[in-house]
């Protein structure tokens, strides 16, 4: 602390310096950024189903995810549906669902590769919910998917 007039007929005052100043301001900062960023987690996966359609695992109980990246290689280029829920949604009516959560642009057949990203908030799965992913024509193998979520207790969905 430092010893400051400010006119000789008033008493001194204390005023602190400006590295005691910063200290104090910065005391607590850390602890604020941990507590932001508690609970979240990243979750990933890589699945070969060799299969036409592709059914996610249900979101585990007492955590939501927000899809952030789903990527799917193909036996062939298509575009890919993905919807919410099992995979007999997507096949039964591809186009005229409810539950479409997007379509992903075709690759070529040099790179039969599809992905798609997704913003915070824009695709929320609560505890039990599991996506689906199809070819558009529905003839072509799914050969494999990675998808990226990032995971938070259910309680701490605000978060996402």
């Amino acid at each position: 602390m430092a010893e400051q007039r400010l006119h000789s007929a008033l008493a001194p005052i204390d005023v602190l310096t400006r590295l005691e100043l910063e200290a104090e301001l910065n005391k607590h900062a850390d602890d604020l950024t941990r507590s932001f960023y508690r609970g979240v987690d990243y979750y990933r996966r890589i699945d070969t189903p060799n299969t036409g359609t592709y059914t996610s695992p249900p979101v585990p109980e007492g955590y939501v995810w927000s899809v952030r990246h789903v990527g799917v290689v193909l036996s062939a280029a298509d575009q890919v549906i993905m919807s919410l829920g099992d995979t007999a949604q997507v096949t039964s009516a591809p186009t005229a669902l409810p539950g479409i959560l997007g379509v992903f642009p075709q690759g070529t057949n040099a790179i039969p590769y599809a992905a798609n990203g997704f913003s915070d908030d824009q695709i929320i799965l609560n505890p039990g919910e599991q996506f689906s992913l199809a070819p558009f024509t529905g003839s072509h193998n799914i050969l494999g998917v990675l998808f990226i979520c990032k995971q938070t207790p259910a309680e701490m969905k605000g978060k996402l």
